[in-house]
């Protein structure tokens, strides 16, 4: 019988980050499955420690760097007997949202370059708050890219999805009530209650990317999943077709955790994932 252990991780901060992954990467020797589902929504424009808006660093730069430190261990899993060759893979999730769908084309062109197009903080507030959302769930489904295309061109087993949960009844909400107040916030939940999914209910599409036998058995690696476990379409700067955006996140994130950390992220995965091509 296996047993929980609960390991510190502060996503906004990449020091955090980057100590729990070594802490795992110590204990460790396998991991089959990461789902990185954490996040926070609707925010003031705040920044992190590390000098990035809250809710891009928390929700994509956090993420990314977790990610690419934990790819020598999934790497070393795809390699094993029981992936090698079976048609099983080794599952990598990024929990996006719907609320991606938010942004217009002058809002992301460009929105991966540097620092100050990542922070970019857009108006009006009341408003800016979600675009900002939109971006960090845009990002997470430009890191599904990525995973998918370092496993397809490493021929390793390993599958890579986003998805939308689904709107579902939790905290995510809470930061409603820093941007809007708490008379607004109850409101908007007063009215969406009804709509919304359970948190049970909001588990399973995460659940079907993370353990079905179908994901498998269907290809479905890259694709963009809503409730629940089907197959959905997301928006067209997402896809990211020509790869543009995903490449300025790439090297967005690689100068960024290289300077604010040390970590080069594109040695880790040569020397410790023995990934040639990247």
């Amino acid at each position: 019988m296996g047993r929980l252990e609960y390991l510190p991780l502060d996503l906004s901060s990449l020091e955090s980050v980057k100590k729990a992954a070594e802490t795992f990467t110590k204990k460790e020797t396998r991991l089959d499955i990461l789902l990185n589902n954490a996040g926070v929504m609707s925010l003031p424009y705040t920044k992190t420690k590390d000098g990035l808006e809250m809710q891009i660093g928390t929700n994509v730069v956090g993420h990314y760097l977790l990610t690419m430190l934990l790819m020598p261990t999934l790497a070393a899993t795809a390699r094993l007997p029981e992936y090698a060759d079976t048609g099983k893979t080794v599952r990598v999730v990024q929990v996006s949202s719907m609320g991606h769908t938010v942004l217009t084309k002058s809002r992301i062109d460009g929105g991966w370059k540097d620092l100050e197009a990542v922070n970019r903080q857009f108006a009006p507030e009341v408003l800016a708050t979600w675009f900002r959302y939109g971006k960090s769930k845009t990002g997470n489904i430009l890191l599904a890219n990525r995973v998918k295309a370092l496993a397809e061109q490493n021929q390793l087993a390993i599958s890579s999805a986003s998805l939308h949960p689904g709107v579902i009844r939790s905290n995510l909400l809470a930061g409603l009530s820093l941007s809007y107040g708490s008379l607004i916030t109850s409101i908007i939940d007063f009215v969406a209650y009804p709509f919304q999914l359970s948190v049970e209910q909001g588990a399973l599409t995460q659940l079907y990317a993370c353990a079905s036998p179908a994901f498998d058995e269907e290809k479905q690696s890259g694709a963009f999943l809503v409730p629940y476990g089907k197959i959905g379409r997301a928006a067209w700067y997402a896809r990211d077709e020509g790869g543009e955006a995903g490449r300025d996140l790439d090297a967005f994130v690689e100068a960024f955790a290289k300077q604010k950390v040390g970590v080069d992220i594109r040695q880790v995965l040569k020397e410790e994932g023995r990934m040639s091509n990247l």
